[in-house]
């Protein structure tokens, strides 16, 4: 009895670390892709001075701005349905961190704002690319007993870049002691820097996937027919005795993707449909819960919460960067226990309760004659609250979900649609802030949180424990997931 329980919880791979080495090297373009949502948060003011921005237009100029990494994301995103067809997984990123470097040369511009338009677009495609292959990459390596936690694991890396970028944002703090021409100077040198430092990322994956971590995937060499190299990858990754079962996985989990994928018509089939529109209704609530307004306009919001104390509000930011990578950590975790399904749904249910709260709280402060500096507190703690419960249920899991179910071009696809609903977002919550204030957006967010936990509940099927081929199943005989009544329901919702 004893042998048995042994033999069912002993795993597959030999060696953990290595697996997560080679996962962590790729996801080096998450952190790349991640500095860059959150760069421009905490350097909106020192930009504005540089580039002589008026103060009328400053909230268009934040939305343009930040708008254009996810127009660039969207571009790249569809173009990353087509680059494995001309090179390999480890050589379509280099490429991509090739077009980041040049992307990092643009960015530095501070005192063009054609060129530093230029270099944030470009680093948007190299988002885009990122965002999509990275993911499908993760899933392509990682055993099976590993994807409940692997699966997550960019998101933590993507959470870990957004907050050293807010964490070098401290540096653009004022100091009253400093003429006002030091402090401009010291400014723009530092924007320099903070603008070039991600560079480093892309310049060491090129490296480590050059000379370091030479495989590819498995699913490369099985449709390149390369079976002894596919044999001699899956024998440095997996025991002995688990080799040939591995093989089979990956064999028809690969022929049920032909069998569904193989032409751009067959993405648009009535099965991939299925989980097409899964994954488009998981990024839209993604997008739509609030936590991509908070990442990009944090230094914003508590700006507004503190008065305009833009010192406090860069701490604050840093803070708000910290708690998502620790509760991402913790997503990994809880999904490996639990699953994707729970998580995804318990994060849209506090969602609701958390963005209805701040809400409230934003509404009395808006409509008091005078700032109260305990509701000020109270709408600076719910939006840690908002940041880190999304970080450690909804976030993690609903890109996972995506990559667990959706073949690589579908999952471009679904990143095409994330990155336009993203830029929407960017676009419009400066503006909607500025002329209807915080309470209408957060009571906006609660509405589509409430939406989404009803989507989640009724549409969504739990991939834990399953294998691949399984969840290339998962959703055969599932009836059509947007009818009539669900567009009702949703549309009387939000």
């Amino acid at each position: 009895m004893i042998e048995n329980k042994d033999q069912q919880h002993e795993t597959q791979y030999k060696d953990r670390s290595l697996i997560l080495k080679i996962i962590l090297t790729y996801c080096l373009g998450q952190f790349f892709w991640g500095f860059q949502l959150g760069v421009y948060t905490s350097s909106q003011e020192p930009i504005h001075k540089t580039l002589e921005i008026q103060e009328e237009i400053q909230a268009a100029f934040d939305g343009f701005i930040t708008s254009l990494l996810p127009i660039g994301g969207l571009i790249g995103s569809l173009m990353s349905m087509y680059i494995f067809k001309y090179f390999s997984r480890r050589y379509s990123m280099i490429v991509i961190d090739l077009l980041g470097i040049i992307g990092c040369f643009f960015n530095i511009f501070i005192y063009s704002t054609t060129l530093f338009s230029i270099g944030r677009f470009l680093l948007g495609l190299n988002a885009g690319f990122n965002s999509s292959l990275v993911c499908t990459i993760v899933k392509e390596i990682t055993p099976v007993e590993m994807l409940q936690q692997g699966g997550t694991l960019p998101i933590f890396i993507n959470n870990m870049g957004v907050f050293v970028a807010y964490l070098l944002g401290i540096g653009f703090a004022s100091s009253s002691s400093e003429p006002v021409a030091e402090q401009q100077q010291n400014s723009n040198f530092y924007l320099f820097f903070v603008y070039l430092f991600p560079v480093i990322f892309p310049i060491i994956r090129i490296i480590l996937l050059k000379y370091k971590y030479t495989m590819e995937t498995p699913f490369f060499y099985i449709e390149n027919g390369m079976g002894d190299e596919l044999q001699y990858v899956l024998e440095i990754l997996y025991k002995e005795k688990y080799v040939h079962q591995v093989s089979q996985d990956y064999y028809g989990s690969y022929e049920e993707k032909q069998r569904n994928s193989n032409s751009a018509n067959d993405i648009f089939s009535t099965k991939n449909m299925k989980k097409l529109q899964i994954g488009i209704t998981l990024m839209y609530f993604m997008q739509m819960s609030g936590t991509y307004a908070i990442i990009f306009f944090a230094t914003k919001i508590f700006s507004q919460a503190t008065n305009g104390n833009t010192n406090i509000a860069l701490y604050l930011t840093v803070g708000i960067g910290l708690t998502p990578v620790i509760c991402s950590y913790i997503a990994g975790q809880l999904s490996q226990k639990h699953g994707r399904k729970p998580l995804l749904k318990n994060g849209m249910a506090g969602l609701v309760c958390i963005n209805f709260i701040l809400s409230f709280f934003a509404y009395v402060q808006e409509n008091k004659a005078q700032a109260s500096n305990s509701l000020s507190i109270w709408i600076i703690i719910f939006t840690f609250f908002s940041r880190s419960y999304t970080a450690s249920a909804y976030g993690p899991n609903s890109f996972a979900y995506s990559a667990d179910i959706l073949c690589p071009k579908s999952l471009s696809l679904i990143y095409l649609f994330y990155w336009g609903f993203e830029a929407i977002v960017g676009f419009i919550f400066p503006i909607l802030i500025d002329s209807l204030g915080l309470s209408f957006a957060f009571f906006f967010f609660a509405m589509n949180c409430a939406a989404g936990f009803y989507f989640v509940h009724h549409y969504i099927k739990e991939t834990k424990g399953l294998t691949r081929k399984q969840v290339e199943c998962l959703f055969d005989e599932q009836q059509s997931l947007i009818d009539e009544s669900l567009h009702t329901k949703l549309f009387e919702m939000v």
